[in-house]
């Protein structure tokens, strides 16, 4: 049977999860106060800053809109910035994070575990909605925001991992 999280943020079988990609999302504030992974693994976060429907903050869903296309609730999400806190200190990683910028939209803070195995990248996406970047698909921006270009998503997370991106395949 596949990997398994259950609400309470503990991984079965741990040692098979590569890591972990999210695209506009975090976690439920009761799901993240009880996160208790195994051990360190890798973490790619791409997130604007903009998203209504998963607050860059955290907290509540801001617009009526957001929370009627959700029909579950798992009450307040914590936000980007105590995600990431949450992850650098199970990495390990008591160091500032690089900073790169990608005009003209786009910040990434990446953090390193001490022995240079996992690793952790956040990208903070100015102006940017509950999208997935670079996507050829166009979301209505009055329900879900602004799309970024500056990156695509799916290959983006693709060379995080060290894999080859679909995107980038043969016909």
């Amino acid at each position: 049977m596949g990997e398994q999280i259950d609400c309470a943020g503990n991984v079965e079988r741990a040692d098979q999860v590569a890591g972990i990609a999210q695209v506009a999302g975090v976690a439920a504030a009761s799901v993240a106060a009880a996160l208790r992974p195994s051990r360190p693994l890798s973490i790619i976060q791409i997130h604007g800053d903009r998203d209504q429907i998963t607050p860059y903050e955290g907290g509540n869903r801001k617009s009526l809109r957001s929370r009627l296309m959700v029909r579950r609730a798992l009450g307040p999400s914590i936000g980007v910035e105590e995600w990431a806190q949450l992850w650098t200190d199970v990495l390990g990683s008591g160091d500032l994070p690089e900073l790169t910028e990608l005009p003209p939209d786009i910040t990434i803070r990446t953090w390193r575990a001490p022995t240079g195995a996992p690793s952790i990248a956040f990208y903070r996406i100015s102006g940017g909605g509950h999208t997935w970047p670079g996507s050829r698909f166009r979301l209505p921006r009055a329900l879900f925001g602004r799309t970024s270009t500056t990156v695509d998503a799916t290959r983006t997370i693709c060379e995080f991992f060290g894999l080859a991106s679909p995107l980038d395949a043969d016909g």
